[in-house]
């Protein structure tokens, strides 16, 4: 089935699968990380975890990892190709994880990597959006979303 043909088959009151657009907002401390999820009518979902003993760059990638893949395993295989998530960070860290040293690390096998563990998760589901997932630096200055972030963190 094409995907012209899967789209004619969704019902009318479903047509709003099509517009899977969701922004999530993370910031983390060491031990503690939150995300917001916002979707495209603004409906929110928080999630923060207290991980004793981690560092910030591990509760980074831990954010991550749980905000990315409860939305995919939201969705159904269909709709995950309409799925298009703007991931905003306050960490230069997860950023460059993210849209750099993933790609060029992963040929190692991330071996000898701090979080290694968690390197290959998170590859694994960049892999799964493929270029669905924007990973975007922005100081927490610069959104209400990520100050509210930083305040829970408080």
């Amino acid at each position: 089935m094409s995907e012209v043909d899967f789209v004619q088959e969704i019902p009318a009151d479903k047509k709003y699968l099509l517009e899977l657009k969701y922004s999530v907002y993370l910031s983390s401390v060491e031990e503690k990380w939150v995300s917001l999820i916002v979707d495209n009518k603004n409906k929110k979902t928080e999630f923060s975890e207290k991980v004793e003993g981690a560092s910030k760059e591990r509760c980074e990638l831990l954010a991550m990892i749980l905000s990315l893949t409860w939305l995919y395993d939201k969705f159904d295989e269909k709709a995950r190709g309409y799925l298009c998530v703007d991931l905003y960070t306050d960490s230069l860290y997860g950023s460059n994880i993210a849209n750099e040293w993933i790609t060029k690390w992963k040929p190692t096998n991330f071996e000898g990597r701090p979080n290694e563990d968690l390197l290959h998760t998170l590859a694994e589901i960049i892999e799964e959006y493929k270029t669905n997932l924007h990973v975007i630096y922005l100081p927490t200055c610069g959104s209400e979303y990520l100050q509210a972030c930083k305040e829970k963190l408080a």
